[in-house]
């Protein structure tokens, strides 16, 4: 059973529950590690979701006086989440998640992952209804992400995916070709992808992500895999975490890693 998460967010950027909600809900799991990952802001296109100036500074002391209350109970880790269009330092935190959720098309920044109506817009209005070109581009932001703040962890790597299923969409060849490429690239870096839940918890998918498809480009290729559930809500801290590890092991992974004290560690699946 998988007794942690990394991917977790609270009220100091686009989460429902406050971080001592979320370490109360963690310990009552049984969880034995819990990460925070508040959003990082920097570009205006990141300021809906992102924490602010101000509530960054107290992201970080709340997460620092939780890590001293829990101690004996938990371990905690103040990471941060990091768009390509972030401005942060990665040595203010534990750990870092690089997600691209933006592209950027012309002066334009198109979100990937705020709604299936924006999904829909952005494509028919700035690739002329070309899906495969639209995620073309995210990939491309995804891998320069990575080069850019060489995270702990990669986030969601197919999160176009998202709202695939309300949209009907499905993976083209020449949108395969593209995340095999983006995959490639990325293993150089020798940094674990994340299977992402949280699109379960919030209704979009029925299914983690990425997909089987691109797990075994994963796995063909390398690279190492984290399970994380995206958390916005308490209730969802360990949504679907069952049905990741079950496709990961359909895609030969027997095994996920975790952050700790001394670095990432290889936990084997039972």
């Amino acid at each position: 059973m998988i007794r942690s998460n990394f991917h977790t967010h609270t009220v100091f950027c686009d989460g429902k529950s406050t971080a001592r909600e979320m370490v109360e809900q963690a310990i009552k799991l049984g969880f034995t590690a819990l990460g925070f990952s508040g959003h990082v802001g920097g570009h205006e296109c990141l300021t809906p979701y992102s924490m602010s100036d101000e509530s960054h500074v107290a992201y970080l002391a709340e997460i620092k006086s939780l890590k001293e209350e829990y101690a004996d109970r938990i371990k905690i880790y103040c990471g941060g989440e990091l768009d390509l269009f972030s401005t942060a330092d990665p040595k203010d935190y534990d750990f870092t998640i690089g997600s691209a959720h933006h592209v950027k098309k012309g002066e334009n920044y198109l979100s990937i992952d705020e709604s299936a109506e924006t999904e829909r817009y952005n494509v028919d209005t700035f690739y002329c209804g070309d899906f495969d070109a639209y995620c073309e581009d995210y990939f491309k932001a995804a891998v320069e992400c990575v080069k850019r703040f060489s995270p702990t962890f990669i986030g969601h790597i197919d999160l176009p995916m998202k709202f695939a299923e309300i949209n009907g969409r499905t993976e083209s060849p020449r949108y395969l070709e593209a995340a095999r490429d983006a995959i490639a690239e990325l293993c150089k870096f020798d940094i674990p992808f994340e299977i992402n839940t949280g699109a379960i918890s919030r209704g979009y998918r029925s299914t983690p992500y990425p997909s089987k498809n691109l797990l075994s480009m994963i796995k063909s290729a390398g690279g190492r895999i984290m399970i994380n559930s995206d958390c916005h809500h308490a209730d969802s801290l360990d949504c679907a975490f069952v049905e990741a590890e079950e496709l990961a092991k359909k895609c030969g992974v027997d095994g996920h890693w975790i952050i700790t004290d001394n670095g990432l560690e290889f936990i084997k699946f039972s």
